[in-house]
């Protein structure tokens, strides 16, 4: 891009290489401009035969060279030209618009994208397109809408439970299991250094469902003769068939089923652990309104 117009000079080594159409087809006014360049070169016949003389070819063999240069017997190249025919695969990177075509530039090995950016800024209708960064956006859009729906879950959740239990203390200690499993991994992952893709995030989901139906039972169980052993029973036969089919998928090499496999497992496992304290705090709470009473 060194001769292109409003290209900014400098930063050599920006790119390994480059696919264009270019090197197959030019505008009809670049083609001709290039024709009369050439006719105006002094010597042109000479300096032709002196320069391929020294590789060894015979005098005056690009004689043909020279007067098609001084009386060309075809019009410039044109896109039509290339329909039908062996080359006819380099109009892919031609995209037709209503006021011409756009040329699709492959950049190959694309070191420092920013750079790119900058020496194209001056450059009329020039436009990078850097994929990589345009498929990290998106998936960093979808990871933080689902983390922040995952967020508003919650809320609803303690709003329906507070509603439910006509106490907020209760509310709150029945969505507990569920905050302890979601924000426990995000700290764990965060603290590992292991990313919280967008299947990860939404596998959140699942934690959240699972974490408030054990916060429900464990709440629903205080206050009633053996509830607490027989709800933390079921709660521990619960989280064994969930972590066997969750720890499963943990195990697979597809790093999706990876994804979902492990953020369930360690959510689900952090909710059972909070489980016994949301019993100890509900009969805390229901011993203190009794004696209360």
């Amino acid at each position: 891009c060194e001769t292109c117009p409003g290209v900014k000079p400098g930063g050599a080594g920006e790119v390994g290489g480059v696919n264009s159409i270019h090197a197959f087809l030019w505008s009809e006014k670049r083609q001709l401009e290039n024709l009369a360049a050439f006719r105006q070169i002094d010597q042109r016949e000479a300096r032709i035969d002196s320069a391929f003389q020294g590789q060894g070819f015979r005098p005056g063999a690009f004689e043909a060279f020279g007067s098609a240069i001084d009386t060309p017997s075809r019009e410039p190249l044109r896109v039509e030209d290339f329909e039908n025919s062996p080359l006819d695969r380099v109009l892919d990177l031609l995209v037709e618009m209503e006021d011409g075509f756009a040329v699709v530039t492959h950049l190959q090995e694309v070191r420092s994208p920013g750079s790119v950016r900058e020496r194209l800024s001056d450059l009329e209708n020039a436009y990078l397109i850097d994929q990589e960064k345009i498929v990290a956006d998106v998936y960093r859009s979808y990871r933080e809408s689902t983390t922040w729906m995952v967020g508003l879950g919650s809320v609803v959740a303690f709003c329906v439970l507070g509603f439910r239990y006509r106490n907020p203390l209760r509310g709150l200690l029945a969505i507990l299991p569920a905050a302890v499993g979601t924000l426990g991994v995000l700290g764990l992952f965060g603290l590992s250094g292991h990313p919280v893709n967008v299947i990860g995030a939404v596998s959140l989901l699942v934690v959240l469902g699972m974490g408030v139906d054990y916060g429900i039972f464990c709440v629903d169980s205080v206050g009633k003769t053996g509830g607490a052993v027989a709800a933390l029973s079921g709660l521990v036969i619960s989280w064994l068939t969930s972590v066997f089919v969750f720890g499963a998928l943990a195990l697979s090499d597809q790093p999706a089923l990876q994804s979902i496999g492990l953020t369930a497992s360690v959510g689900i496992s952090l909710s059972l652990l909070a489980a016994p304290c949301v019993v100890a705090m509900a009969r805390n709470s229901l011993r203190a309104a009794g004696e209360e009473r």
